[in-house]
């Protein structure tokens, strides 16, 4: 009698009062479970499980389960630390997307905006939209344009974004991020960045004004200038400056 209830005892009858989740039957002698999932819009954006007495909801991808209990609500992903470094979220039902500025792309996961990495001729200079004097061999935009925002980089040939511009601080934006896990991961990318361009020796092919009054010599990481006669190194080692007079003996 009243299973799954209690049984209230009434002059010349009895009443079931039954638990949470269950159903009084049409006998009124019992109760049994009441299904939830047949509830409208029960478990909106997931699905329903129904339990004896009780119910569950499993959640979609990219929704998570309302204080409630009885529905899936979006998860919004831009607000997770580091998502679409280098570009902008934008969310949308059950997933985000992420837009990259011009000159880079959406990684293979589609979580970040990175360089693309596609090497194509590098140019030393660029005057009203024509690109002259390519340099040997295929680089980066970031190989390029940040050693010289003066350069033309690609095919067709386009102008190197400005070194304080939001494409070219998001090659290597350190500077602009106070957050440590993006700084150690920036740091990792500036490094390979600087080991690439030791390995290839570009330093100073891809920056013509170096050294001038002497000659550019590649170091690990950086370079020198071995100046001509008649000049000698500033203090930093890295420009040639002054005439030196020459004495000349009796």
């Amino acid at each position: 009698m009243c299973r799954n209830g209690r049984c209230v005892n009434t002059e010349g009858s009895f009443q079931c009062i039954c638990n949470a989740g269950f159903e009084l039957t049409p006998d009124g002698k019992n109760c049994v479970d009441h299904d939830e999932c047949a509830t409208t819009n029960m478990c909106l954006n997931g699905m329903c499980i129904n339990e004896d007495g009780s119910f569950k909801c499993i959640c979609k991808p990219g929704f998570t389960l309302a204080p409630t209990g009885r529905y899936c609500i979006d998860i919004d992903e831009c607000l997770t630390p580091g998502i679409c470094m280098n570009g902008r979220c934008i969310n949308s039902e059950g997933s985000f997307r992420c837009e990259c500025p011009p000159g880079l792309a959406v990684d293979v996961d589609g979580r970040v905006c990175v360089d693309t990495h596609m090497r194509t001729t590098c140019y030393g200079t660029i005057k009203m939209g024509t690109c002259s004097r390519p340099f040997p061999g295929a680089v980066t935009k970031s190989e390029c344009c940040c050693a010289n925002p003066e350069h033309g980089f690609g095919e067709p040939c386009q102008p190197c974004p400005s070194r304080n511009s939001a494409v070219c601080c998001s090659m290597f934006p350190i500077q602009l991020s106070s957050r440590p896990y993006a700084v150690v991961v920036l740091v990792s990318q500036l490094m390979e960045e600087v080991s690439l361009f030791h390995k290839k020796k570009i330093i100073c092919a891809l920056d013509p004004e170096i050294c001038q009054n002497g000659m550019c010599e590649n170091l690990r990481g950086s370079y020198r200038c071995i100046c001509n006669i008649g000049y000698e190194s500033d203090t930093s080692g890295k420009n040639c400056v002054g005439e030196v007079r020459l004495q000349t003996r009796l």
